[in-house]
């Protein structure tokens, strides 16, 4: 795998071509809750278990690597916050001036000449404190190398998540 153009392990396993991608998005499409989206941490695995995420600092760093969403008021919510690493910061989504927060979409770009294998799991962290109420219930994760066609990785419908500071995760076909 490519990843700041530093050679990693792939999530591949022996044999044959990795896919590997330059960007990931997760898009929410219905929540538990219909007025605000939390996720404390997102994490793409490889076959050992490993986070291939950087940690993030802000949305712009460390350079080249850019997070987004498509639905931000606060900073509070910042889209970085999904992974800096950190269960007591967040990506949020709240349903502002409308009166649903979803669709909801946020988005890692690796920099150009970077990426990382498809990923053997998606994991994701509910809030250190607080209540669970706010998880993804329907969701997809997504990749592409050119930010424009996008190949479904997963899938997730009808989920539920445990308790609080914990994480949860699902196996990328």
């Amino acid at each position: 795998m490519v990843f700041n153009n530093s050679i990693l392990a792939g999530a591949g396993g022996q044999g044959g071509a990795v896919e590997s991608f330059r960007f990931y998005r997760l898009n929410v499409t219905a929540g538990q809750n219909s007025n605000l989206l939390i996720v404390a941490e997102i994490a793409i695995l490889d076959s050992s278990g490993t986070n291939q995420f950087p940690t993030m600092t802000s949305n712009t760093a460390p350079s080249p690597n850019v997070t987004s969403t498509n639905r931000s008021i606060f900073s509070t919510f910042d889209a970085f916050k999904a992974c800096d690493k950190n269960i007591n910061t967040h990506w949020g989504v709240p349903a502002g001036a409308s009166s649903n927060p979803f669709p909801a979409q946020w988005n890692i770009d690796l920099g150009s000449g970077n990426t990382i294998d498809k990923p053997a799991k998606l994991a994701l962290t509910n809030l250190n404190s607080g209540d669970n109420e706010y998880w993804p219930v329907d969701f997809t994760l997504q990749a592409s190398n050119d930010d424009s066609t996008y190949t479904t990785l997963l899938t997730v419908t009808g989920n539920s998540f445990p308790a609080i500071g914990t994480t949860k995760e699902f196996t990328v076909p």
